[in-house]
């Protein structure tokens, strides 16, 4: 993510808890198979409704898929087609900042 982020010229900062998010606007993409992911991302988009929240999950976790979207997350994909579209991602975002 990291690499692409850069490629795309697009600030990236990283954050390992989801409890601990920082108060940024911008896009927040997340692994949704992290405990506490989802709870902590409908917060952090709450906050400030004009932030954008990407979630991904292993694609056998339909049920943090369909937790994600009751949640308020912006948009919520498998990781397989996550990492497919991450450069097209970063740059959709981009043009948008």
């Amino acid at each position: 993510i990291q690499a692409e982020a850069r490629a795309a010229n697009v600030a990236l900062t990283l954050c390992r808890e989801p409890s601990k998010l920082p108060d940024m606007p911008g896009l927040l993409i997340l692994d949704l198979d992290l405990p506490g992911a989802i709870d902590a991302a409908a917060t952090w988009q709450q906050a400030a409704p004009t932030r954008s929240t990407l979630g991904f999950y292993a694609h056998v976790n339909t049920d943090l898929a369909t937790a994600a979207k009751s949640a308020g997350i912006t948009r919520v994909m498998a990781k397989s087609t996550f990492f497919d579209t991450l450069p097209q991602l970063l740059r959709s975002h981009a043009a948008t900042i």
